[in-house]
C-alpha cells in the first residue's frame, strides 16, 4: 500500500471512530447535507463549525458542491475574499491563465 492510500485509510478510520463518538454532531452535519436549503443558517453554521474542529475539511469541499444556497454563497464570499487579499500581480496572471485552462 503506497502512502497516498495509507492516508486515505487513516482518515477513514478517524471519521469513523469519530462518528462513533460524536453521534450528535454527525446527526447535524447530515443534516446539512441531506437538507440544504431546508436548514437555517444557525443550523448550517454549527455544521460547518463541527467539520472545522473536527479536522474533516474535505466535507467543506462537499458542501461547496451542494444544493444550499447560504452555504454556496457563503463558500463563494470566502473565496472572493481570499482573492482579494492576496490579489497582486502573480496571481492576476495565475487566475487568468487557470481560467483560461478550465474553460471546457
Amino acid at each position: 500500500m503506497d502512502n497516498t492510500e495509507a492516508i486515505r485509510l487513516e482518515e477513514t478510520r478517524r471519521l469513523i471512530r469519530w462518528i462513533k463518538q460524536n453521534p450528535n454532531e454527525w446527526l447535524n452535519v447530515v443534516r446539512l447535507l441531506r437538507d440544504g436549503d431546508d436548514i437555517l443558517a444557525k443550523e448550517a453554521k454549527s455544521a460547518i463549525r463541527i467539520i472545522k474542529e473536527s479536522g474533516f475539511y474535505q466535507l467543506l469541499v462537499v458542501m461547496a458542491y451542494m444544493d444550499c444556497y447560504i452555504v454556496k454563497e457563503a463558500v463563494e464570499k470566502a473565496i472572493l475574499d481570499n482573492i482579494a487579499d492576496s490579489w497582486n500581480e502573480k496571481t492576476i496572471d495565475y487566475m487568468v491563465n487557470r481560467i483560461i485552462e478550465n474553460i471546457a
